[in-house]
């Protein structure tokens, strides 16, 4: 035991300035020696001394500040004795050691590796200049938000008042040739101003310019650093270099940063080369098609309140001068932070809440084994305090033993951490934004000290405090028994384990929930068969497919070739795959019928291309009338397929077979008659309501539709055996019709329903760990408080024994009072669950909040898990020798 080190106290300001003038006398004297007068001396000596005020101020700054150096020495000297002394102490106790490590390293570890990604994806900058000045403009109605049209463009560029610029882009592939295999690639068709707007850096080269971003003029491009490194031999060589995109040699005139991207590009593949988006502003598209994404940056001094405001006037004349709009047409401006990371913010905080909640039960776990072993080390505890050692300085000790435990954890924590982190970014969906930049810096490395740190002092309080407040003394007249007999000394340890449960129980209720949501998600049919069917992206380029005639030619002699091998069994096209691509709606008119009366919405469908051979390729059922063939082409009457939704929706009554319609725009101005039916397709992902739509053959459907969705294609090919395996004859039949296309995107559509049900599975891994790991803590919370109570009541079962009870009646008392100790638990947790099942809600799908199979399950998996650890102390109770157990007494 260690005291405090001997300390030279401080000299009282008296002691000073009698030192300092005995110094100024002396002075004085010896100048009045040497022949100057008293008044000369005394003069002289102040000149030559100083002030003695201000001397002595500074005397007794600096000998206050040794003062306190001396005082803080001792304090840090103190605090690694202590910290030497519980060192020793843990490693005597290897076992108790062992387990409280592995529970903080798991508890931090957890921390750690959610709070990297947390970091990593939503609290790092976007990388924009000025990101809070930024807007992404969406149009929308009563079905919800769409794209922005080229006239809608051109009216946001002119509102200088609010925006200082518009930028706008579009998406789409790009099939880059030259030497060797053709490759197919992300891209972004922008206009020069979005460079500026967004503040996108580039590393080397320059953006285009408006000149070059004009139609017809359109040579140039853009390429990303990765795609500079990966293909042009890097940043430094790709200026100037010749790509030959679309057909086309274009000139490279800039290299953007590794880290800038449009924010469409942070949830999926991001783009790879940025082409000039290339409209005429002065005729912009009449037929005011959506398919534009609009940024616009703040103007100085205004903020996003005043730009809403006026949006609200735009939107009123926008619905006025655009005949297409509907009359509850308005403008969304979201903060494009917002845009990015909004989806993923809930599941963020909710990860980060799971993830506290697990160190919190961790914490409450390791202050209950500290509080046991502090009781089992009473006596001496009591010899210390019998020789001098304070009730503080006692604490201080335990708090010295909790922060070398959690030291330990936390480099364990971290270790865990670093691999789960691994693991975390191997799981997670594709969707995720920013996965990539995913890693361990010296902010996560913080954290994890901030959390060891945290660990350390509320671990350690409870029996800090809990010591402070005994009557050690009273160990030592009672024999040693004082401290450990009865049950009222354990009450904070059964609070501690009541808390583990019902924090547990919170935790196990989200698992659950959202367990349940995954069975009701992977239970719903998504139409058509999912099994046996491959798919791939080709991406036609204009200059060599420029009309409807040449592509429609390409894609029919890809299909005669895949029909004639025999591991084939049907293949066909779609513009956009099922699960996957979702397409917009579009407004239709029935033959026959009064015109849709002005502001109500015309009758609408999701419109797809297809060939023949697509529904058969997919197995989507044919419910009437027949499905698309090869006579369906230009020379023939015009047909369209119609979705069961659609039919139910709009003819009720029957009779969709064999009625006429038409678009409702000038696009595609011919009626089209009915001729077959199908079953719904879960389009938009097994989640989503099933939505009207309608198919059009890809042999009939106007080239005035833009070129992207008529020359992009998705092929679907069912095979007889492994679909994995026709990968080889899809190759080797693009590469036999056209080799300079490329292939791209080929998986199997059970591999497109796994990534449509990534982000679900990624919550459910989560949270079924953070479940398991909560349930392990409360087994060995209950085992540790249920152990004790046996072995202190030894004597207790002895007597019952001696009674007449059997072992029977010994193992029912046992397990009955674990139970009981987690009953209040178990309550509070139930009303913690409530919480969470609010919290997921957004998240759900076919369960309610308060689900109460969730409820009642949980509350009796934990109540087993209850049972459970204390079955071993119970079996040990019941085999207590009543003569070895009473011959102490």
């Amino acid at each position: 035991m260690s005291g405090a080190p001997f300390e030279r106290p401080e000299p009282t300001r008296r002691d000073v300035d009698d030192e300092l003038a005995l110094h100024l006398e002396l002075r004085t004297a010896e100048l009045i020696d040497e022949g100057l007068s008293p008044e000369e001396a005394r003069a002289e000596a102040l000149r030559l001394f100083g002030d003695p005020a201000s001397r002595g101020a500074e005397v007794h700054r600096i000998d206050r500040r040794e003062a306190r150096r001396r005082r803080w020495r001792g304090v840090v000297a103190e605090w690694l004795g202590d910290l030497r002394h519980a060192a020793r102490a843990v490693a005597r106790r290897p076992l108790f050691a062992a387990a409280a490590v592995a529970i903080l390293t798991v508890g931090i570890g957890a921390n750690t590796a959610v709070f990297s990604l947390v970091d990593a994806v939503l609290l790092d900058p976007l990388p924009y200049a000025d990101p809070d000045r930024l807007l992404i403009l969406s149009s929308a109605d009563a079905e919800g938000t769409f794209s922005v049209s080229e006239q809608e463009r051109l009216r946001y560029r002119s509102e200088r008042e609010i925006f200082s610029g518009v930028g706008t882009w579009t998406f789409g592939p790009a099939t880059i040739q030259g030497d060797g295999e053709p490759e197919r690639v992300e891209a972004a068709y922008l206009d020069a101003a979005t460079f500026a707007v967004a503040g996108l850096e580039l590393v080397a080269g320059r953006p285009f310019t408006e000149a070059e971003d004009a139609p017809g003029t359109d040579l140039v491009v853009v390429v990303t650093e990765g795609y500079a490194r990966r293909r042009l031999g890097g940043a430094g060589t790709a200026v100037g270099r010749e790509l030959l995109i679309g057909g086309r040699p274009l000139t490279v005139v800039g290299v953007l940063a590794a880290e800038a991207r449009l924010p469409g590009d942070f949830a999926g593949p991001p783009s790879e080369v940025y082409l000039p988006l290339g409209l005429d502003a002065a005729a912009p598209d009449p037929r005011n098609i959506h398919y534009l994404t609009a940024m616009a940056r703040l103007a100085p001094g205004v903020d996003r309140a005043a730009a809403v405001a006026r949006l609200g006037i735009v939107a009123r004349e926008l619905e006025q001068s655009i005949a297409a709009l509907p009359d509850d047409f308005r403008i969304e401006a979201i903060p494009i932070r917002e845009e990015v990371l909004g989806p993923f913010r809930t599941g963020a905080v909710l990860l980060l809440a799971a993830v506290a909640l697990l160190l919190l039960l961790a914490c409450t776990n390791i202050a209950g084994l500290l509080l046991a072993n502090t009781e089992a080390r009473h006596q001496e505890y009591a010899v210390r305090a019998a020789l001098g050692a304070g009730a503080g300085r006692l604490a201080r000790h335990v708090l010295a033993e909790s922060t070398v435990i959690a030291a330990l954890g936390g480099l364990g924590g971290l270790a865990l951490g670093y691999l789960a982190l691994r693991g975390l970014v191997a799981a997670s969906p594709p969707s995720l934004p920013r996965i990539g930049a995913v890693g361990m810096d010296w902010r996560v490395v913080l954290f994890g000290i901030v959390a060891t740190g945290l660990a350390a002092t509320l671990a350690g309080s409870i029996p800090a405090l809990r010591l402070r407040h005994r009557d050690l003394a009273s160990v030592l007249r009672s024999d040693g028994r004082g401290l450990t007999g009865g049950r009222v000394r354990h009450r904070v340890r059964r609070v501690l384990v009541m808390g583990e449960v019902a924090l547990a129980i919170s935790i196990a209720a989200g698992a659950g929930l959202v367990l349940m949501s995954w069975r009701n998600v992977t239970s719903v049919s998504p139409g058509f068969e999912i099994g046996g069917t491959l798919t791939a992206q080709l991406s036609l380029p204009a200059a060599s497919y420029p009309d409807r005639e040449t592509r429609w030619r390409y894609y029919r002699d890809l299909l005669a070739r895949l029909d004639e091998a025999p591991e084939v069994e049907a293949a066909g096209v779609v513009s956009a795959l099922p699960l996957d691509s979702p397409a917009g709606d579009w407004g239709f008119l029935i033959e026959g019928r009064p015109p849709v009366p002005e502001g109500e919405r015309k009758p609408f469908a999701d419109r797809y291309i297809v060939s023949d051979g697509y529904f058969e390729a997919m197995r989507v059922p044919l419910l009437e009338g027949r499905t698309l063939t090869p006579t369906d082409d230009a020379e023939h009457p015009p047909v369209v397929m119609l979705n069961r939704a659609v039919a139910d929706r709009y003819w009720p009554n029957g009779g969709a077979l064999g009625a006429r319609i038409r678009l409702s725009t000038d696009l595609d101005p011919v009626w089209r008659e009915v001729v077959g039916i199908v079953g719904d397709v879960r389009s938009k992902g097994l989640e989503q309501e099933l939505r009207p739509e309608f198919y059009f053959p890809h042999a009939q459907f106007p080239a005035s539709t833009g070129g992207s969705a008529f020359g992009t294609m998705s092929l679907v090919v069912r095979a007889g055996g492994d679909p994995s395996a026709l990968t080889g004859t899809v190759r080797a039949a693009v590469r036999e019709v056209d080799p300079t296309i490329p292939v791209s995107r080929v998986q199997t559509m059970s591999s497109v329903l796994e990534s449509t049900l990534s982000v679900r599975r990624f919550q459910l891994l989560l949270l079924g760990f953070f479940a398991v790991a909560g349930l392990g803590l409360v087994a060995i919370g209950v085992y540790g408080v249920i152990a004790f109570l046996v072995e202190e009541r030894r004597t207790e079962f002895g007597l019952r024994m001696a009674l007449g009870s059997n072992r029977t009646d010994v193992l029912r008392l046992v397990l009955v009072d674990a139970a009981r100790l987690g009953l209040p638990g178990i309550a509070l947790g139930l009303l913690g669950a409530v919480t969470v099942g609010r919290l997921l809600r957004s998240t759900l799908y076919g369960v309610d909040a308060l689900e109460p199979w969730v409820l009642v399950g949980v509350a009796g998996l934990v109540l087993a898990v209850i049972v459970g650890a204390s079955l071993t102390p119970a079996i040990r109770a019941a085999r207590t020798d009543p003569g070895a157990a009473l011959a102490p007494e």
